[in-house]
């Protein structure tokens, strides 16, 4: 590990931890997470969370169980309780490092993608969050890490199953999390994937049953205890309540995304402006529209512009990963005429100086930050 990579996550997790003790609400769903954990400590029912005395169902158990142990230890505080989103975000950074060998060859490119992610104001801000969303994209992140080892391994058979069933267990993680997205997704995009490519064989290749058996291993478990207590049709009520109500095709916002991932990922999103030169882009086309990457964003961003009636900002925290590395993309251009030099051999320290200017400003002014953020993402 490089050392501008461990002071990143260093640097990202002092100031984060600096924040977690705010015992103010931050964001709408927490009162929900705070109440329900609370609720469980002190019955001792660890199977169904309850907010207000009703059965808080309509979402997976997965966030619930990972809160507890701090709870368990620590006691109850706004810190235990946003202890989970620091340490996903952690070990999001992580396998984000893993994911950046895949497409940079260089340290500088693979540096400089860390600290963009770290820094960008979404990312931070939901990590002192007491809500599914990090955990949420950490898993995801983790699954598609997973495809991508197989897509490189899957010529050695016992190594390429190992990493598809580790796919496939990463996506019942990420389900038992916040629900059926966190298998859509990351599916449709290794499907995506092979269709683009012309590997159409390769996706009857996928180990289905072994990956769907595995998958219903990780899931199955707590809906059955729930069926027990609460009956298929309550179940089968919620699942279409929750589901329903949320999909579905919506063309009426269809760009509300495109301010955000602009606004949450500032200042990063300023290098965008030297891509849009037509020729760059006529240039770039065909090669970026076949990466992995740009379908991983794509796939992602289509879904929830199109498919997804209640669109909410945080949901580009899904899609953060693959937007970074392509801004880190757009940002390879030339500093002068000499071939060896590029931004990026400066990026190191010139990132640990504005990420930690913007990560103490918004410490000190993080409520203002937050409100100019979301109504500059508006407009």
């Amino acid at each position: 590990w490089p050392l501008p990579v461990v002071l990143a996550a260093a640097v990202y997790a002092v100031l984060v931890i600096l924040s977690l003790s705010n015992d103010t609400i931050a964001h709408q769903d927490e009162p929900y997470y705070l109440s329900a954990t609370n609720t469980m400590t002190e019955t001792g029912d660890y199977l169904v969370p309850r907010f207000d005395n009703e059965a808080r169902i309509h979402k997976p158990i997965g966030y619930y169980w990972l809160m507890l142990p701090g709870q368990m230890i620590f006691g109850h505080s706004f810190f235990t309780t946003r202890l989970v989103s620091l340490l996903s975000s952690i070990a999001l950074l992580a396998v984000a490092w893993k994911i950046t060998a895949f497409f940079f060859d260089d340290h500088q490119r693979r540096i400089a993608a860390i600290w963009m992610l770290a820094s960008a104001d979404m990312f931070f801000r939901y990590a002192h969050y007491s809500v599914p969303e990090m955990t949420l994209t950490f898993w995801m992140v983790l699954a598609h890490w997973a495809f991508l080892c197989y897509e490189r391994e899957r010529s050695t058979q016992e190594s390429g199953r190992r990493y598809l069933l580790a796919f496939y267990a990463f996506m019942g993680a990420a389900f038992m999390i916040k629900g059926p997205v966190g298998i859509i997704l990351p599916l449709s995009v290794g499907m995506i994937t092979f269709l683009v490519q012309g590997c159409y064989r390769e996706i009857l290749r996928m180990l289905w049953l072994p990956g769907l058996g595995l998958m219903v291993l990780v899931i199955a478990p707590w809906y059955l205890m729930l069926v027990h207590r609460f009956g298929w049709e309550q179940i089968f009520q919620m699942i279409r309540s929750e589901t329903g109500g949320r999909t579905g095709l919506n063309f009426g916002n269809l760009f509300f995304f495109v301010p955000v991932c602009l606004a949450f990922y500032l200042p990063w999103t300023v290098f965008l402006l030297d891509r849009f030169k037509l020729a760059t882009i006529k240039a770039a086309a065909g090669q970026v529209a076949r990466s992995p990457l740009f379908i991983w964003f794509t796939t992602y961003f289509v879904f929830y512009s199109v498919l997804v009636s209640e669109k909410h900002q945080w949901y580009a925290l899904q899609w953060a990963v693959p937007w970074v590395l392509l801004l880190t993309r757009a940002m390879d251009f030339r500093v002068s005429d000499q071939p060896d030099r590029t931004i990026f051999r400066a990026f190191p320290v010139a990132a640990i100086v504005l990420a930690m200017i913007c990560l103490a400003l918004y410490l000190m002014f993080g409520q203002i930050m937050a409100s100019a953020t979301a109504v500059g993402a508006m407009v």
